[in-house]
């Protein structure tokens, strides 16, 4: 049986319709277009569709089917069933249809079965007067996608399907559909999904879970997890954005192995590496803002490696931060590498030049010994013989600072700020583009906020207190580590909060300030406890006047109160928290008074 033109075709068609028979003449038109042009050459004739007597996802319904065409009050074309035989493999459909008559002339237009066509005009001659096939070829093909997928098809059931083919749709056709479909490409799993959406894909299947698989074809949240991916895809076909992801992926035969070592491939090399620095630049750009169980399992995988720890960690985030600062912990000295991989320690630590050497050289060490949480005996040595010169006076008051200058600027007010800070401030005010002029002033003693307060209170234009600071160094169950990380942020925020002010023209000065500072060292240190016939008071840092008994050599008289000047303490104080202040140590009494604008 020999395939015909399409014109050829439709005129055969138009011949059956002029003839007084009764009996089906099927046309097979596989392209899309021929089955098309033969449809619309027959627009006059009712039609009659399959996909109509399938529900929704059901196969055809033969009986009613066969009803409707038995009791047809014109001539139609009949669409879909060849389709349907195809699908389902039923060969009942084609066969009914085949050996029965009908009172009106009823063509049969297929796109595919031109096998069973051929063969019932093998065996039957005179059926050969009742078919033909148009020289195409079968052009569409389907692919059926379990509906548990829930992946976007063109046809959501068996009869959407049917509906697509018989509007004569080409090429790629996908359905969900549980129906047990014949001549088809079933797809039931994520992978298998994905794979067929990217044909070049050469992954091994288990290298995701089914459900890494299912996040990547649905492209779903979280968006570092696609980030990861995608670069764990372009290494499959040997595409690397970077060396330690290179790196990374060599040592990776699953997603899972690939994403632990991005984190943890660092470990294994030595920082005195050649190619160390890049690959933790690297490292530290791909890991960075990524919430996963890694980080911390990273953490303590680092902190094992006691102070060379620091090489491996970044300032990504307070976490990080936080485990340098307890790896450096006991540590003679500060490790470059903390200075290079934290920009908020670095700020911390660096200089702020008093005018004094002495000041300079005791508040370097006194951070350094704060960010180790060590005490040594040459710095508490310098502590007493500066407790007893009382080198703060040198410096005026607070009030008399603030005094000369502008008093319609805006106040500022950090509680617990002292002048350790100040050299994370200048950086910090830089890196803003904020202009800084800073003068160190002196809080009355004892360093209490009840006492230091007026300097606010007696304020007359616009003002801020921001507390966060002294809430901070009092909260108990909290290590030095965690402290100076938050302490840092606190100010961070509080010169963000200014730079915003200024900007926006809410202000075009403000000058910041505090009421005292704060020393980790005398909440450390465990000095000699002096005895009094008053109570000590803020961790023992000061006490009231006495009627009777010698002022200790290293105590301050202010405000009719004994102040200690060293680490020592009166009996009756209790600690809370890492630091403390009420005493008249360098850290507890000098404060800076930052007048602030903008560049």
């Amino acid at each position: 049986m020999q395939r015909v033109p399409r014109e050829a075709a439709i005129s055969k068609v138009q011949a059956y319709l002029r003839r007084g028979l009764t009996r089906p003449y099927f046309v097979v038109a596989e392209d899309g277009e021929d089955f098309l042009a033969v449809k619309n050459s027959l627009s006059g004739l009712e039609q009659i569709r399959a996909s109509d007597f399938c529900g929704d996802d059901f196969f055809l319904n033969l009986d009613f089917l066969l009803n409707a065409l038995e009791n047809l009050s014109n001539d139609a074309v009949c669409i879909g069933v060849s389709e349907v035989d195809f699908l389902s493999g039923d060969r009942r459909i084609l066969n009914a249809l085949y050996s029965r008559l009908f009172r009106r002339h009823i063509v049969i237009l297929c796109r595919s079965s031109a096998a069973a066509i051929k063969n019932f005009a093998s065996v039957d001659v005179k059926f050969r007067r009742y078919c033909c096939l148009v020289e195409s070829q079968n052009n569409f093909s389907v692919i059926r996608y379990a509906a548990a997928l829930n992946v976007a098809v063109d046809a959501e059931n068996f009869a959407g399907l049917l509906k697509l083919l018989e509007n004569g749709k080409n090429g790629v056709v996908t359905v969900n559909t549980n129906l047990p479909l014949k001549n088809v490409r079933t797809i039931e799993t994520f992978c298998a999904a994905f794979k067929f959406k990217n044909p070049t894909f050469s992954v091994p299947d288990k290298a995701l879970t089914p459900e890494q698989w299912r996040r990547i074809l649905q492209g779903e949240a979280p968006s570092t997890f696609l980030k990861y991916w995608h670069s764990f895809f372009e290494g499959t076909l040997g595409s690397f954005a970077s060396d330690y992801l290179k790196y990374a992926f060599a040592q990776s035969s699953t997603y899972d192995e690939y994403e632990a070592a991005i984190f943890f491939a660092l470990l294994q090399l030595n920082p005195r590496d050649e190619n160390f620095s890049e690959y933790y630049l690297d490292r530290k750009n791909l890991v960075k803002n990524y919430d996963s169980e890694n980080l911390s399992r990273y953490l303590a995988a680092a902190e094992k490696l006691g102070v060379d720890a620091v090489h491996f960690l970044t300032d990504n985030t307070s976490e990080e931060m936080t485990a340098m600062i307890r790896a450096i912990r006991g540590a003679k000295e500060i490790p470059a590498a903390l200075l290079k991989n934290c920009r908020a320690l670095a700020w911390y630590l660096s200089a702020y030049d008093f005018g004094d050497e002495r000041l300079n050289k005791y508040f370097k060490r006194y951070r350094e010994l704060k960010l180790t949480d060590t005490v040594e005996e040459n710095f508490l040595r310098e502590v007493e013989n500066l407790a007893r010169r009382r080198i703060y006076f040198k410096f005026e008051t607070r009030q008399y600072e603030l005094d000369k200058l502008d008093k319609t600027a805006t106040l500022y007010w950090l509680d617990a700020l002292g002048v350790e800070y100040l050299g994370y401030i200048q950086n910090f005010a830089s890196a803003l583009k904020l202009s800084t002029k800073i003068k160190i002033a002196r809080a009355e003693l004892p360093t209490t906020t009840e006492i230091n307060k007026n300097f606010y209170d007696n304020w007359q234009s616009a003002k801020i207190k921001n507390q966060r600071l002294d809430n901070l160094i009092h909260t108990p169950k909290k290590s030095i580590a965690e402290i100076v990380i938050e302490e840092l942020q606190v100010i961070g925020a509080a010169l963000k909060e200014i730079c915003s002010k200024l900007i926006r023209g809410h202000a075009k000065k403000i000058i910041l300030t505090s009421d005292h500072g704060a020393s980790r060292l005398a909440a450390k240190r465990h000095g000699r406890i002096w005895k009094s016939t008053t109570k000590g008071e803020r961790g023992g840092r000061y006490c009231q006047t006495p009627d009777s008994g010698s002022k200790p050599n290293f105590a301050a008289e202010e405000n009719h109160c004994w102040v200690m000047a060293n680490y020592d303490r009166f009996e009756g104080g209790k600690i809370i928290g890492a630091e403390v202040h009420g005493g008249a140590t360098l850290e507890e009494v000098l404060i800076p008074v930052v007048e602030i604008e903008l560049r």
